[in-house]
């Protein structure tokens, strides 16, 4: 097989940033996902409808710029604090933005005002607002969960799976909220998030599906949030990303930070998977001997997490376009400029088994 085409993939999870970098970051995802769900965890971070309509509208300006008739949609996800209010969620999705995020304190990027108290007060009415609005054109409102327990006093291996109880918690307590597991890692939660409603689901990040915490020792460019970990854990995200399940979603995740802000002592977190992830999947399928031709149930499987999954659960309109990609040598740049900006991209200096057909490869 020397091509694969898939409807235009759905991103579940993604950081477009702000300020300058951002308009070169849309120019980049338009081409690449139909629908991008681009996360709150900015400077300033994205609080209020208010926020997110003027991170929408900038979105829209830029991709109408490029006079192109790309099929291109960004979702603002709303960060959740303990100091959100009910009464903003409400008037968040009743503007139509209905997708929410929690960040455990101090675990990852810009969260010095993340969560400790999952069960304080505010947040616990924000859930059910949650689980129980809907948008005037009658769509459900979602969570998006980064866990890693806050307390210092667990290990960074051990973070996420310990946060499984909080979770776990919040399941419990409101029966109809949708819960999205983040960038999962640790396989030891998948056996509780599959036994849990349809109203979980979980994303697959696909660099944990090539690197383990031994690849990230020296390398900068590879220290993410949660941080990667054992052999078995790539093994079953592997698996899980070719088993077509209706709970698991793509979420690139895809993290970019200015070179100088990696290649220093005191690295960020992030992978920056955004031009190379999608080729990255199609690699991983072809390694599973999971990439099966047009109609086949192995092309399902990959139509679904790609696309047809994020659709479904997160009730987004289906692809209408497509996206080829092309059984040739790719070697993928050792650095990228954008703007003022230069950033390092996932498996740079490699040579990937499969290319996008995209205007800027």
């Amino acid at each position: 097989m020397d091509t694969v085409t898939i409807p235009k993939p759905i991103n579940g999870h993604g950081h477009p940033r702000q300020g300058e970098i951002f308009e070169h970051l849309i120019k980049l995802m338009m081409y690449i996902f139909s629908h991008y769900l681009g996360m709150g965890n900015t400077k300033p971070p994205i609080l209020t409808a208010a926020d997110a309509l003027r991170y929408k509208k900038a979105a829209e300006k830029i991709a109408a710029a490029e006079n192109t008739e790309e099929e291109f949609e960004l979702h603002p996800v709303i960060k959740l604090r303990e100091d959100s209010t009910p009464e903003m969620v409400r008037e968040a999705i009743k503007c139509g933005f209905r997708f929410f995020k929690l960040y455990p304190f101090n675990m990852t990027t810009h969260s010095d005002d993340g969560i400790i108290n999952y069960m304080c007060k505010n947040l616990r009415e924000c859930y059910e607002v949650i689980a129980s609005q809907r948008t005037d054109d009658g769509k459900k409102a979602h969570t998006m969960w980064h866990m890693e327990h806050p307390r210092k006093c667990h290990d960074d291996s051990e973070r996420e799976y310990m946060g499984l109880g909080i979770f776990e918690q919040v399941y419990h307590l409101v029966p109809g909220l949708n819960m999205t597991w983040c960038h999962l890692t640790d396989s030891r939660v998948v056996p509780t998030l599959m036994s849990m409603d349809d109203r979980v689901v979980f994303e697959l990040a696909i660099h944990y599906a090539f690197i383990r915490e031994n690849d990230t020792h020296g390398h900068n460019h590879l220290v993410s949030r949660p941080p990667a970990k054992l052999q078995r854990d790539l093994v079953e995200i592997r698996r899980l990303m070719v088993s077509g399940h209706h709970k698991v979603i793509n979420g690139l995740d895809d993290a970019i930070w200015p070179i100088g802000m990696k290649e220093c002592a005191d690295s960020m977190c992030g992978i920056w998977n955004l031009i190379t992830g999608m080729s990255a999947i199609i690699e991983v399928f072809e390694i599973e001997k999971a990439l099966g031709t047009y109609g086949s149930k192995e092309y399902q499987n990959l139509v679904n997490f790609t696309s047809g999954n994020a659709a479904r659960h997160y009730e987004l309109p289906a692809p209408k376009t497509k996206s080829i990609f092309v059984r040739e040598p790719w070697k993928i740049g050792n650095v990228m400029t954008l703007g003022s900006d230069k950033a390092v991209p996932f498996r740079a200096g490699q040579t990937s088994l499969w290319a996008p057909l995209l205007p800027h490869t």
